[in-house]
């Protein structure tokens, strides 16, 4: 996230610091036994509260959709969200391909968006994905002449399909749905 969000990687650890901060002053919202939980489609399995905590803390710890809408909260920024369709396979879509719009932040237009991957290759034809990180899909969004992103961009335009953001019926097209 710090690459797609502050054009390097230098900045990791302000983004897990601001993430865990998020996590911890508003855990109805990351906890899966609260009912104000943040990610409502029954497909996603997320951690319970404490381990979303400590990987949101700690370095090198694997990521889930929590974490993003987490992200979101913390650095007031709507992200796009995407994974593969192979990725998806059995379902008609993937609930991972999204926009996430993290407590209290106002729809529009995504400043960035992330694919996600895995830490880790295949083993075997039969070995599951395991999708727990996420690398920057799309072009930074503009830099300040201090080089740091506007996040605050006071851009409330309503979302709307651009090139920015994914076309999910031409998608569906192409794949023949």
């Amino acid at each position: 996230m710090s690459l797609a969000l502050f054009g390097d990687e230098s900045h990791h650890r302000y983004v897990r610091l601001c993430t865990a901060i998020e996590v911890i002053e508003h855990p109805a919202y990351y906890d899966t036994r609260k009912e104000e939980f943040v990610v409502r489609d029954q497909r996603v399995n997320t951690s319970d509260y404490a381990t979303v905590l400590v990987h949101a803390l700690q370095d090198g710890k694997e990521s889930e959709l929590v974490h993003l809408y987490a992200v979101s909260a913390a650095l007031n920024v709507v992200i796009q969200s995407y994974v593969p369709p192979a990725s998806s396979v059995g379902l008609l879509d993937s609930p991972y391909t999204c926009v996430i719009l993290g407590r209290g932040v106002a729809a529009r237009v995504p400043q960035v968006s992330v694919m996600w991957s895995s830490t880790r290759p295949l083993k075997s034809k039969c070995d599951v994905l395991n999708i727990n990180h996420v690398v920057m899909l799309a072009l930074r969004p503009e830099l300040t002449t201090t080089g740091v992103v506007a996040l605050d961009d006071d851009d409330d335009q309503p979302l709307q399909e651009d090139d920015r953001t994914c076309d999910y019926d031409e998608i569906n097209a192409d794949n023949g749905e």
